[in-house]
């Protein structure tokens, strides 16, 4: 991806090699990406957001949650994202989580 598209914020720009597909929308998209991937994607993407995880929630802390612009927001995905699959890592070494709701019954509902 080019640097030119203002993907990411500027200081975040080289991860955007993840956007297309852990910049995901929606909670059940993060749910099944993670449940359908193989632990070395999830490793390496968790791996590569680790040592940038607090920066990004530093630059996202300034910015109103629900009006942000496209770079904040793919920047905000990807957090999400990697807090998607830090307990598939961290805690379970597997995608899908022990004993957890089925994910195809999970269903989000917004208020």
């Amino acid at each position: 991806m080019s640097k030119n598209n203002n993907i990411l914020p500027k200081d975040f720009q080289d991860l955007e090699v993840y956007v297309p597909d852990w910049a995901l929308d929606t909670e059940r998209e993060r749910k099944e990406k993670r449940a359908s991937s193989d632990m070395p994607s999830i490793t390496g993407y968790y791996s590569a957001l680790l040592p940038r995880v607090e920066a990004v929630a530093a630059y996202l802390d300034g910015f109103p949650m629900g009006v942000l612009e496209i770079p904040q927001q793919k920047l905000l995905n990807l957090a999400l994202m990697f807090m998607e699959v830090s307990i598939a890592v961290e805690f379970y070494k597997q995608p899908e989580l022990p004993g957890g709701f089925p994910r195809d019954r999970f269903e989000i509902s917004v208020l």
